[in-house]
């Protein structure tokens, strides 16, 4: 987990201002940095399970997102979108940052709404958006948000690790509530099904919680053990799985609408995300090259090609895609 120092506010607070659009092409923010804007394509090889390796991002992805078109979104040391002939990446920094000496901004999480609306949260409360053309950046309200999902072009929820929350509605970002969760990330499945997940303290104890908005509340569910929740994804509100550090080990739980349980299959080990296509078509990735499937009744290890950790995961009906250190990898 990221830890950071960050104020928090009351509920109910202003918009952000300041919104900034960059369209001065001099500036690394508005467009691929210097140099050749993609990678030259490689042959792919793929593994026995039909995962293929494909010529990866610059660095090590901390996050990705896939757009409704199976376009390939990661998040590390700027942004890096996936094209046909191979990786561009987006300098993104602050335009007017004071240190001249960070020039990438460190990015924790993405979400792309479409090809051409993504959003990226990161270092010293960055929240940018790209049109498909230009960066729009927003002032922090607070550092750092490390969860963004949105179910259209004006319905998207930023998370703060300090428990800030705050919604873009197609014209402002506005500030809402704060929670007692401190985020991790955020995933939702519709405007009115969309979940936080992080941690919460309690007498002192820090223990794994989870927000769900249903359009009009935000509830809050802690898990019990001592940790946090660092992926989550669910095919309803009564089939939820949670990635959570319980104790210093990392489990996976499983949510039936009324108790939590944990996984205890043998092969559920290592797990850093998890990621589904229906309740019966479940995926989990992890360190050495771990991937893992559900289909309703047994998981199963899924030979991935890779002995790299893996950061995440995420897809479409159509593509799956999976990235972590140094390695990408897809498959349908």
């Amino acid at each position: 987990m990221l830890v950071f120092v960050a104020a928090c506010s009351g509920d109910g607070e202003a918009p952000i201002d300041g919104a900034m659009q960059i369209d001065d092409s001099s500036m690394a923010i508005d467009g691929p940095v210097d140099g050749p804007p993609v990678d030259a394509p490689v042959m792919e090889s793929c593994s026995a399970a039909g995962w293929c390796t494909t010529n990866t991002p610059p660095s090590y992805t901390w996050a990705l997102s896939v757009t409704p078109n199976d376009q390939l979104w990661t998040v590390a040391y700027g942004a890096t979108r996936k094209v046909a002939t191979g990786w561009q990446q987006f300098d993104v920094s602050w335009h007017d940052l004071v240190d001249a000496f960070i020039v990438h901004n460190e990015l924790y999480t993405v979400h792309a709404v479409g090809p051409n609306d993504v959003w990226v949260g990161g270092r010293q409360g960055y929240v940018g958006h790209f049109n498909g053309g230009t960066w729009q950046e927003f002032r922090p309200a607070a550092p750092w948000p490390q969860g963004i999902w949105g179910s259209a072009t004006n319905d998207v929820w930023v998370l703060y690790d300090s428990g800030l929350r705050y919604h873009w509605n197609g014209t402002a970002l506005e500030g809402k509530p704060t929670s007692e969760v401190r985020y991790n990330g955020a995933w939702g499945r519709s405007a009115t099904d969309v979940w936080g997940f992080g941690e919460t303290v309690i007498s002192s104890l820090y223990y794994p919680a989870i927000d769900h908005f249903d359009g009009t509340t935000w509830t809050r569910t802690v898990v019990p053990g001592n940790g946090e929740v660092i992926s989550l994804w669910a095919s309803s509100t009564s089939d939820v799985y949670a990635v959570v550090t319980l104790n210093g080990t990392t489990r996976v739980a499983h949510f039936d609408g009324t108790t939590w349980t944990l996984v205890t299959d043998s092969d559920v080990t290592q797990i850093n995300g998890v990621w589904g296509r229906a309740a019966n078509d479940v995926w989990l990735v992890g360190r050495q090259g771990r991937i893992v499937h559900f289909d309703g009744t047994a998981w199963t290890p899924s030979a991935s090609g890779s002995t790299k950790t893996l950061a995440d995961i995420g897809g479409t009906a159509t593509t799956i895609w999976v990235t972590g250190d140094g390695v990408a990898l897809h498959r349908p």
